[in-house]
């Protein structure tokens, strides 16, 4: 594993932050006193050999990395075997709580490395529901069920890439219609996208971005199956240049101006 493990990149452009392994002064840290506290992407590198990161991001999340838990090193016979944090503990492996040492368990069951933790620096759910609900003994009692959505995939994109596809992620675009309504679930955060219900069989969108949005996805209900022609600005979009199952439209493409979307279907609206 390299040293450098970690980079956090604030979406706003300011200079990113590094964590290296091991980390030294593991532990929880105190809140930090911070004025311009913007969402951060973070970028994983999963070994030395590999190109590509993996990448987290949540817009809700504005905690700075020296907030959050940073595992340390293990040591074994005053040898360290591995730079962070080594579990074997559930769900990977049952009957084992979570220790703190490497133990005979390498042998009997899947392990993980732990870099980080946000469980004690949560960011704003989407959603929070009281419900009944079954717990692990089969008993009905109240649980609180929260959602979070977040942007996380493996890329070799570079840091600039990167920051436009969260910036897209934290901020729709605005809209302006006809030949369709929004739905009453206007934007899912969680599939990030911008839900219409199509009443007419050409619909024009305006799609007004406030930061560069990246490969818009749009939810068309009650749609007809058929899509003609898509036209964007002032060209017809090729077959490459888009992807429609029928229901769901995305996009391959970056509008940083206001842009006419326009949809022709073949049939009247179902």
């Amino acid at each position: 594993m390299p040293s450098n493990l970690i980079d956090a990149l604030p979406i706003d452009g300011q200079p990113k932050r590094q964590v290296s392994f091991p980390h030294q002064g593991a532990g929880k840290a105190p809140k930090v006193e911070d004025s311009q506290r913007v969402p951060l992407v973070y970028r994983i590198r999963l070994h030395r050999d590999e190109a590509a990161t993996a990448i987290y991001f949540n817009p809700s999340d504005r905690f700075r990395p020296e907030e959050l838990v940073t595992f340390g090193p293990f040591f074994d016979q005053g040898y360290m075997v591995t730079p962070a944090y080594w579990g074997s503990h559930w769900p990977l492996g049952r009957g084992k709580t979570t220790g703190a040492t490497i133990d005979n368990r390498i042998f009997a069951s899947p392990a993980h490395n732990s870099l980080m933790t946000w469980a004690f620096n949560q960011p704003t759910p989407i959603s929070v529901a009281a419900l009944e609900m079954m717990d692990a003994l089969g008993q009905a009692k109240p649980m609180t069920v929260r959602r979070w959505a977040w942007l996380i995939g493996m890329t070799e994109a570079s840091d600039a890439q990167v920051l436009d596809w969260a910036r897209s992620f934290a901020k729709p675009p605005s809209l302006k219609l006809e030949g369709a309504r929004l739905d009453i679930d206007s934007y899912l955060p969680q599939r990030r996208a911008m839900r219409l219900i199509v009443e007419q069989k050409t619909v024009t969108v305006v799609i007004t971005p406030s930061v560069r949005c990246v490969n818009p996805v749009f939810e068309l209900l009650h749609a007809p199956k058929e899509l003609v022609r898509i036209q964007l600005a002032d060209r017809s979009l090729q077959p490459k240049d888009y992807a429609w199952d029928g229901q769901t439209l995305w996009l391959n493409a970056y509008l940083d101006d206001p842009v006419r979307l326009q949809l022709d279907f073949g049939d009247a609206p179902r």
